[in-house]
């Protein structure tokens, strides 16, 4: 008499067996949502305050919702960002910042060609400064704007 050997899979371990799978970044991403940037002031993300100089930002976690702000100093935050479109694809890539009298905070990231940028919930501090002062956007640039 011969016995077949039969895998039978649960439901559970297909689900997450299926889940891991598209969880791998290196999976469907040929392309690094990285650019540099040069911040010449004192600006927030978040709550963390980051010094003026050259930052470099990426996307990371599934869907790009995640973006980190760092330098070559060792500063480093990581946040977690909603999409925002916009009519038409941004011809630059650039950080767009909520100024305060000169108290700066990150607000969206647009990569150039894109019409998705990646916007930040405004922090506590940021809600109460907003409270009593009103606020300008101020762009900065990006050094290469283009994805790598």
């Amino acid at each position: 008499m011969k016995y077949r050997s039969v895998r039978v899979f649960s439901p559970a371990a297909l689900f997450t067996a299926i889940t891991l799978s598209l969880s791998n970044p290196s999976i469907g991403h040929s392309q690094s949502f990285a650019m540099q940037a040069k911040v010449p002031f004192e600006f927030y993300v978040g709550k963390v305050r980051l010094p003026a100089g050259s930052y470099t930002v990426e996307r990371s976690g599934v869907g790009g919702d995640v973006i980190r702000v760092a330098d070559n100093a060792g500063h480093s935050v990581m946040v977690l960002t909603n999409a925002t479109f916009s009519n038409g694809a941004v011809i630059t890539g650039e950080l767009l910042f909520n100024r305060y009298s000169d108290t700066f905070f990150l607000s969206e990231v647009r990569w150039s060609e894109f019409r998705i940028a990646r916007s930040l919930r405004q922090s506590i501090p940021e809600r109460e400064l907003a409270r009593n002062a009103k606020s300008r956007r101020v762009a900065v640039a990006a050094v290469n704007p283009r994805p790598y």
